[in-house]
């Protein structure tokens, strides 16, 4: 592998970059009469973004530099844009800006080829140490905007960014985003652009697409799209008013308004249609291999919510009108959008999970009907007829070039099969109306070939091993370069032979109070526990609250290494309102199941919820204040956390000594109140969770009496706890009992 590097001099002594070029070989073959010149090989280029991708590149190749080609272009893939960039924009500071020095001596790249530490760490260390990052981790004004400027820079410089040509886009699709090799992509935008400077782009938003036509041009290092007549409807929660106010922009006192019209019940529903026309898209490449690139996706768009619909409601304010413009990471593959695979008759004629525009009640709209294209399953027949799950119109099927197509009246789907995956196809689904192309969108399809016989041996497993439902966790971000999803993305069930099964997921940085041990992330254990069972070839997943019950379903379709396709849909039944029964949450979508160790992440998962068998049973003798004893086997129930602890709770009979009730709160900091007897006694407490997940805390009251208790959350018919009441030795109020209580938290 070619490796060039740069010395800076004088005053820019300190500037040592490097840029990896490719091997030898591949120079040799992409000379064109023997020179390679920087203009045809923008690697060439020695500069803060190629050292930057070097530097990334190495650290994520476990310290070695990649030795070929692939091996390059699979490193690189493997870094996000966002993290990308940082890196450069930090160089770029180093190298330029006089407020941001070296020691005598140091080098950008002695600074940052540190074998010890990664990149991140050594930045947060060096802008630490400068003033530039203060105690509380917060970085200064000045800093975000010299790295602001550093970044725009970056962005601008065609010698610096690899830059879009007309070669990479004109005839082909950019399908986003790019999901982990062997993963289906659950769904994409289609970008179709002409040489003559016009387009076609199709995007998809909860199953609903929009499609417009478009001009485009290469400008500033980038391409830049206008789109004409690109709106969308979207539903969204009026309580979720920091997205609303600090993102989209609406003024708050107009959220303010919604909220309070709701809580009054002026509003029946809690959710509202807002409008997103979006005018103008660009695309930034950051970096590319194989048709595959790293982009900074710029998107402006008017958001606005109906003025007739508001003055309806009583607001007298000004329209709610804003436009913004966001920049998203992205990864996205570069693809012809041309089949690779003819179908034969014999492939074609079968059980598919397919694709099309069909409605289905909605839960959250409350049972109204909700139009999109959703997955159906689909038998085609060898007499062109076709038998539907979901869909109620007559459709018919043909094979056209290989292709499939279905015939909805006057509305036609092609699925043009682009990737084979084993066992499902990456397809470009065109939907026409009356001959005319509406709508070109990205979606997985996979023909039945497995039953729920075969799947049924792999659903019942013991940790480490899970189940896990791929949904949108195959993004390749979320996966390491083994293939393994990375620990804060787990997301999965652990199935168990009695028809049980426990929901499995992971906190990240910011949840760490969650873990049984704070001082690192762990996998934690959520939820109540749900069950499953096989009706008629489905797996059904279903669980229940106060409100309704949730059942999710699996139809098996195929397999291949050790990865199982499904048709998935779910329905929640509203024990509140009988008009939503079968009203569908989830609609019908194909989704991939696979099993995973957890024992590749042993440290987290000993330091987790599950390291211990919620379920296990321990014997134990309860004992009274008067000293009677009794024999009983208790069942452990999911050990307590910090999170789950803090706020205000009402115990029965916590002391032993009198049937009131206690009120007990408990602070975040370890601190708390304790009152009973009609709020005649107020004592102080302090308060953990030790390691097993038990509640520990020391109550002290107004004569300095101290109870030392310990709370053991358990499964039984009557009590929710078990606890264990102490008092110091020589106390003249002594306590010595283990009995079953209840608690509820406010």
């Amino acid at each position: 592998m070619v490796v060039i590097n740069a010395k800076g001099k004088d005053n820019q002594a300190h500037a040592e970059l490097v840029s990896s070029v490719s091997t030898i070989d591949a120079l040799y073959l992409s000379a064109s009469d023997g020179e390679i010149k920087s203009d045809t090989n923008q690697r060439l280029n020695v500069t803060h973004l190629s050292t930057a991708k070097h530097l990334l590149s190495v650290e994520i190749n476990n310290g070695v530099a990649p030795a070929t080609n692939q091996q390059q272009a699979d490193t690189e893939m493997a870094i996000s844009s966002d993290k990308l960039l940082d890196l450069a924009a930090f160089i770029k500071l180093i190298v330029d800006h006089s407020d941001y020095t070296l020691e005598a001596g140091q080098t950008t790249l002695t600074l940052l080829n540190n074998k010890t530490k990664s990149t991140v760490n050594i930045v947060i260390t060096y802008l630490t140490q400068n003033g530039a990052i203060d105690s509380n981790g917060q970085q200064s004004d000045k800093y975000k905007a010299d790295f602001a400027q550093a970044v725009a820079a970056t962005l601008k410089d065609p010698k610096v960014m690899p830059g879009i040509v007309n070669s990479m886009i004109v005839g082909r699709s950019i399908i986003t985003p790019l999901v982990q090799l062997g993963q289906p992509l659950y769904s994409g935008d289609s970008l179709s652009l002409n040489a003559d400077g016009t387009g076609f782009y199709s995007q998809q938003f909860l199953e609903i697409n929009q499609s417009s036509k478009l001009t485009w041009q290469l400008r500033d290092n980038s391409l830049t799209l206008a789109l004409t007549a690109h709106t969308m409807d979207i539903r969204e929660n009026i309580y979720n008013d920091d997205y609303l106010v600090n993102e989209v922009g609406f003024e708050k006192s107009l959220i303010d308004f919604l909220i309070e019209q709701h809580q009054a019940k002026k509003i029946p529903s809690a959710t509202f249609t807002m409008q997103v026309k979006t005018s103008s898209l660009a695309f930034q490449l950051v970096s590319s291999a194989n048709n595959v690139g790293q982009v900074i996706a710029s998107r402006t768009a008017t958001y606005s919510i109906d003025s007739n619909w508001l003055s309806a409601q009583g607001w007298t304010g000004a329209a709610a009108i804003t436009t913004i413009t966001t920049n998203q990471p992205n990864s996205v593959l570069f693809n012809a959008g041309l089949k690779t695979i003819a179908l034969t008759q014999a492939d074609a004629v079968g059980t598919w999970a397919l694709p099309i525009y069909y409605s289905v009640a909605d839960y959250f709209l409350n049972g109204e009907q909700y139009q999109a294209n959703f997955h159906d399953l689909v038998q085609l027949h060898n007499d062109g007829s076709t038998t539907t799950k979901f869909a109620t119109e007559n459709i018919s099927w043909s094979l056209v070039d290989g292709v499939i197509e279905l015939n909805q009246d006057k509305n036609r789907y092609r699925y043009i099969p682009v990737q084979d995956n084993g066992f499902f196809y990456t397809t470009i689904v065109e939907y026409y109306q009356d001959d005319q192309l509406v709508h070109r969108f990205v979606k997985p399809i996979a023909k039945q070939s497995s039953s729920s016989d075969t799947f049924n041996a792999s659903l019942v497993t013991k940790l480490p091993t899970y189940l896990t439902p791929g949904n949108l966790s195959w993004l390749a971000s979320s996966f390491d370069r083994n293939g393994k999803v990375l620990p804060n993305n787990i997301n999965g069930y652990w199935f168990k032979t009695d028809g049980t099964m426990t929901r499995i997921t992971a906190t990240d940085k910011n949840y760490r109070d969650i873990c049984t041990d704070n001082t690192q992330d762990c996998i934690a254990n959520f939820g109540p526990h749900s069950n499953w069972e096989l009706v008629d070839g489905w797996v059904k997943l279903y669980g229940s609250n106060r409100r309704h019950t949730r059942s999710r379903f699996w139809l098996p379709l195929a397999s291949a290494n050790g990865v199982t396709s499904v048709l998935e849909y779910s329905v929640i039944t509203g024990t509140d309102d009988p008009k939503l029964n079968d009203s569908y949450y989830i609609k019908a979508r194909l989704n991939t199941i696979f099993e995973d160790d957890l024992s590749q992440w042993s440290s987290l998962w000993q330091n987790s919820a599950l390291n211990d068998n919620p379920n296990k049973a321990f014997n134990v003798t309860l004992k009274d204040q008067d000293g009677n004893t009794q024999q009983v086997t208790l069942i452990h129930g999911m050990p307590f956390t910090k999170e789950a602890v803090v706020g205000t709770w009402i115990f029965d009979d916590i002391d032993i000594k009198n049937s009131q009730k206690y009120t007990i709160v408990f602070n975040q900091d370890g601190t708390g109140t304790s009152v009973c007897c009609d709020n005649s006694f107020t004592s102080t407490i302090t308060w953990q969770v030790d390691a097993n997940g038990l509640l520990n805390f020391i109550e002290t009251d107004d004569e300095g009496n101290k109870y030392i208790m310990q709370l053991y959350p358990i499964i039984h018919a009557d009590f929710k706890f078990m606890v264990k009441v102490n008092t110091p030795t020589g106390q003249e109020e002594s306590i010595n009992a283990k009995v079953l209580v209840n608690g509820t938290k406010q």
